[in-house]
């Protein structure tokens, strides 16, 4: 690597460090993780700067990169051995609603999404979520892939994606309950 590349990276660096780690920090659970995230971003860019061939704007290159870091960071948490969550909170032995935790209507005439205090009390319970369960919300949701594209990013199969994204439901659904309606 010559020194007008490393001089490249340095400005790179400087020009796109926190947009960068503001886009992470959406999709990852704590700041330190979208830093982390970053960092191996400017790593790879760093490592590859030779071909970067100038196709994409240096920008969209590094938006690149940081988005596979982040499939790869949610790949690996769903090859590690503790990925499943239980729902026995609310259900009881013969799959019925325990009635504590039976979900209630929600009379409201407001458009919820609408409302900046009930958006932080959504993503409040969205960051309590298990890292298993905030990826696939994040992705789906946040991302807006569908559901092949999630089990294809994860190597998950359908199955495992749709009880999880019930899972995700019903714990999202008991947090805004409690801390929306009940709070």
């Amino acid at each position: 690597m010559s020194e007008g590349n490393t001089i490249g990276i340095e400005q790179l660096v400087k020009d796109h460090t926190a947009e960068l780690v503001a886009y992470a920090a959406t999709r990852v659970k704590n700041r330190t993780e979208a830093e982390d995230l970053v960092q191996d971003t400017f790593i790879a860019a760093f490592k590859s700067f030779d071909t970067y061939k100038g196709d994409s704007t240096p920008r969209t290159w590094l938006f690149s990169i940081l988005r596979h870091k982040i499939m790869d960071y949610y790949r690996s948490y769903y090859r590690s051995a503790d990925q499943f969550t239980d729902t026995d909170g609310f259900f009881t032995e013969d799959g019925d609603w325990k009635q504590s935790a039976e979900p209630k209507e929600w009379e409201t005439e407001e458009h919820l999404l609408d409302n900046p205090e009930f958006n932080t009390t959504l993503l409040d319970c969205r960051h309590k979520l298990s890292d298993n369960l905030f990826a696939v919300v994040q992705m789906k949701y946040y991302d807006q892939l569908d559901a092949d594209a999630i089990c294809k990013e994860l190597e998950i199969t359908p199955t495992n994606y749709w009880q999880l994204m019930h899972r995700a439901k019903l714990k999202l659904r008991d947090c805004v309950q409690k801390k929306w309606f009940n709070g």
